[in-house]
């Protein structure tokens, strides 16, 4: 397995993990959804890991990886031009990363303070476009596998 295949599968795999953290820290039990600071964090995470899998998988270098930094809309309009489905990044995806990419971007969810009061998605809302996204890179991946 090349470098570049390792790394696309790695992204992958931290996406998938990501979200499935999120997921346990929004829907556990009621003391630990009063983390969901954590979980939108974890979200967030898992989306621009996920579509940084895909860019990948799509020709996009290392350095261009790292360059998007964690700039939430920048990797969703960088995927939007690839070969993904406009059904994987559907709207409530993109309704999402609007309300939380400044907070990631500037990595203010260590700081409550900054983020409280202020509107973010509904976590259901969040994880139900987030599992959307993922369905649609499994049935990428899936694809691709199939026809080599």
């Amino acid at each position: 397995m090349s470098k570049s295949s390792y790394l696309r599968l790695g992204l992958l795999t931290f996406g998938l993990g990501f979200a499935e953290a999120a997921s346990r820290s929004v829907h556990g039990p009621r003391w630990q959804q009063k983390l969901s600071m954590v979980g939108y964090y974890f979200y967030c995470h898992s989306i621009e890991v996920a579509l940084k899998s895909h860019l990948r998988k799509s020709g996009f270098s290392e350095k261009q990886l790292l360059d998007l930094s964690n700039e939430l809309k920048l990797v969703l309009e960088n995927s939007a031009e690839t070969q993904i489905d406009s059904e994987s990044l559907s709207p409530e995806l993109r309704e999402c990363i609007g309300m939380m990419n400044a907070y990631y971007r500037e990595n203010e969810f260590e700081y409550f303070s900054h983020v409280m009061g202020t509107r973010l998605p509904d976590t259901r809302q969040f994880s139900k476009a987030v599992k959307h996204l993922r369905r649609g890179l499994d049935a990428r991946y899936k694809s691709r596998r199939i026809k080599k």
